[in-house]
């Protein structure tokens, strides 16, 4: 009986053993499992981060190219303008060479009287 008792001790003693192993075994697993959420907390939130960035740039990106659009739109019209201002110009100059040579015309027909 003594014996059986003993070897009930021994086998006690070493499951304790084997408990607080696997107890520092789980410790230290629940604290690496921490370190991993806290990291993956992080990538979370660098994620939502950048893209939240992600989606201002896009956002600056489209007004950028709606503005340039619009600028372009703006220039086309310039240079339609400054054809249309050419075009005036020009045909005002025809009349004025006109009206010089019909002056310089007159002015001779009537000196030569």
């Amino acid at each position: 009986m003594r014996l059986k008792l003993r070897a009930i001790e021994a086998r006690n003693k070493e499951l304790g053993r084997e408990l607080s192993t696997e107890k520092e075994l789980i410790e230290e697993l629940q604290k690496e499992l921490e370190k991993e959420r806290l990291s993956l907390e992080q990538a979370i939130e660098r994620a939502f981060f950048l893209q939240q960035e992600s989606h201002q740039k896009n956002t600056e990106f489209g007004e950028m190219q709606h503005l340039l659009h619009v600028k372009e739109s703006e220039l086309v019209e310039a240079k339609l303008d400054i054809q249309k201002l050419k075009s005036e110009h020009a045909s005002l100059q025809l009349v004025l060479e006109n009206k010089v040579c019909n002056s310089l015309t007159r002015g001779r027909i009537w000196g030569m009287k």
